[in-house]
């Protein structure tokens, strides 16, 4: 999170409110996470304990520094809660938790609705992210594609990995994690349209060129151009020429492979479940897991 005078996402005083919330809801938010240490064998109750300040006092004074690594410290934990009760159909997702102003929030719909704020905070700063990294800056940045949202959105998919072994390592990162976008079946689709359409207009065009020829220097008019075999409408006055192909891309998807809890796989996405293949064991698990693919934010596509 920016914490400087420019490309603010979030400003101090809104920093500080949002923590002070945290605070204030500390009993209910704890409670909740001890109902998901028990569904599935975390310790989610006591990281959360040692990640939630103490006191309103130190709250407001703390630096926009501090205050900006409190909120990303509770990125994880909070986006876990938030899986956790959207799971127990607390309240589906996208659905308002304020229907009515008069209605007082319980103590779940509070740690849901600050989960909420926590976790579209974070797609707000990933989003961010992802635009400044595809920049000048890059090596590779004119070779690098725009991603839609539902593209940049999505997670590693085993059906998804190239077919050749050389397209599966990214070129950025250097981690196993490239995919094959669903859109380039569309794309291949599209290409081998443009074949078959080319190929129709040739044979058609170099027949009308052939009888022309044969013809030639008798006292007769030449044939009329012919008709465009894909496009009756249209006469072809000129050879065909072959319209440029759409690109097939490759997308590394290590920005959203990313394990949340220690010892847990609940809520990950990791594509090997952060277990070393050489030793067979669980990565060491710090403040976040020390695979390097839960560690990169790699968003390439090219």
């Amino acid at each position: 999170m920016k914490t400087g005078g420019e490309e603010k996402v979030m400003l101090r005083s809104d920093k500080t409110k949002l923590i002070k919330q945290v605070l204030e809801n500390s009993s209910d938010i704890l409670s909740t996470a001890c109902i998901v240490d028990v569904a599935i064998g975390c310790d989610l109750s006591t990281r959360m304990k040692q990640l939630i300040p103490k006191s309103r006092d130190s709250i407001s004074k703390a630096t926009n520094k501090v205050l900006a690594k409190w909120i990303l410290d509770l990125f994880d934990p909070f986006q876990l809660l938030h899986t956790h009760l959207l799971d127990q159909n607390f309240c589906t997702a996208g659905e308002k938790l304020t229907r009515t102003k008069k209605k007082k929030k319980t103590g779940g719909s509070l740690v849901l609705s600050l989960a909420e704020q926590f976790v579209n905070l974070r797609d707000k700063i990933d989003r961010k992210v992802i635009v400044s990294r595809q920049n000048d800056e890059n090596p590779l940045s004119k070779w690098m594609c725009k991603l839609s949202d539902a593209q940049r959105d999505r997670t590693f998919s085993v059906e998804r990995i190239p077919t050749d072994p050389n397209h599966r390592r990214c070129l950025v990162c250097g981690n196993l994690t490239i995919n094959e976008p669903e859109e380039n079946k569309q794309v291949l689709k599209y290409n081998q349209e443009l074949d078959r359409n080319y190929k129709l207009k040739m044979e058609v065009w170099n027949n009308y060129v052939k009888s022309n020829e044969e013809f030639a220097g008798q006292d007769r008019k030449k044939n009329p151009f012919p008709v465009d075999p894909t496009n009756p409408s249209k006469t072809m006055k000129r050879m065909p020429v072959r319209s440029p192909y759409k690109s097939q891309i490759l997308q590394c998807m290590a920005s959203t492979s990313k394990c949340v809890m220690r010892n847990s796989d609940s809520c990950s996405t990791c594509p090997i479940w952060c277990v070393n293949p050489k030793t067979g064991l669980r990565y060491e698990f710090t403040d976040k897991c020390q695979f390097p693919v839960c560690q990169s934010t790699c968003t390439a596509a090219y």
